[in-house]
């Protein structure tokens, strides 16, 4: 019995230490090496942002933050701003509320901020439920004890599955990741039928869903407390959806939340075109709820430099 024992427990062992040194290695998530290049794995961006920025971020001044729409934006869609060093710190699904939290952690550290841009988009929300791998936080940010933080990531084989699943079988998704924090879509959309399908229609916001939007407001507010406390100008952009989607800005709901985002004071809002004719060009859009940089350089770059430089 002690021979079985002894035997399961070394067997155990091993097993362990291969699944971490496995995720250790290969860190699908990127949380101890930041990604590079092409993957189509996508890793966690709240984590690995936060930690390249705690030893970087003198290298910055200005940011990007918002959800994945937000995530190819360069400073190269504000080319006209001078003196700017923009990084990209939007990752998928963030919102407003997670975003003034590690702002704030920045600020304390002492990291330059001289303007954030913030994506706003009526169809993200946080319900304050179990974030996925894919969304948890640093452990500076959300002040789970870092073993317990790691514990999730590497004693578990489910990243291990899913990658080798999309490296064995192949994914549709393929990602471009640079050092400046901006993400590059790989994939199109190959008609103007992609753009007008069922599933590009617009959101029902639901009553829940209405009522975590209302409560950005109070996030937005600190971010403009922010904002006039550290001397840095702070622009909220409404999120472009393609010709079809924008039929949600109608929601009686969602205009008076935009009206009490636009009577923040301190906080300037800048709203896209919706009669342009991007918002209908299939050529423009990876995907119905992503757009490519023509979008926000056409529509939203002109404004955003026009407060940058007051």
């Amino acid at each position: 019995m002690k021979t079985y024992l002894s035997i399961f427990v070394v067997a155990a062992t091993f097993a362990a230490a291969g699944l971490i040194a496995a995720n250790w290695i290969l860190d699908p998530y990127g949380i101890v090496h930041a990604p590079a290049g092409t993957t189509t794995f996508q890793p966690n961006s709240r984590v690995y942002k936060f930690e390249y920025l705690s030893r970087h971020c003198l290298d910055y001044n200005s940011y990007f933050v918002g959800d994945s729409r937000a995530q190819i934006l360069t400073g190269y869609d504000l080319r006209n701003v001078a003196g700017r060093h923009f990084y990209n710190f939007a990752a998928p699904r963030d919102e407003i509320t997670s975003i003034v939290r590690r702002l704030k952690l920045l600020i304390r550290a002492g990291c330059p901020i001289s303007a954030v841009v913030a994506g706003e988009s009526v169809d993200i929300e946080s319900d304050n439920t179990q974030p996925s791998l894919l969304n948890t936080e640093s452990p500076a940010v959300s002040g789970e004890s870092r073993l317990s933080f790691f514990a999730k990531f590497y004693f578990s084989s489910q990243a291990l599955i899913d990658y080798f699943g999309q490296l064995i079988f192949g994914s549709p998704f393929h990602f471009m990741y640079y050092v400046d924090g901006h993400v590059e879509y790989l994939w199109r959309m190959k008609s103007a039928v992609d753009l007008a399908a069922a599933s590009c229609r617009p959101p029902q916001l639901s009553i829940v869903e209405k009522r975590l939007l209302f409560a950005k407001l109070s996030a937005y507010r600190d971010l403009a407390d922010l904002s006039v406390q550290n001397h840095f100008r702070a622009i909220v952009w409404i999120t472009p959806f393609n010709k079809w989607k924008s039929e949600v800005f109608d929601d009686p709901d969602v205009r008076i939340f935009f009206a009490q985002l636009r009577a923040i004071p301190n906080l300037a809002v800048v709203d896209a075109d919706r009669e342009s004719p991007l918002l209908a060009d299939f050529t423009v859009w990876t995907d119905c709820l992503h757009f490519r940089p023509v979008v926000f350089d056409e529509l939203v770059a002109p404004q955003v430099t026009k407060i940058l430089v007051q």
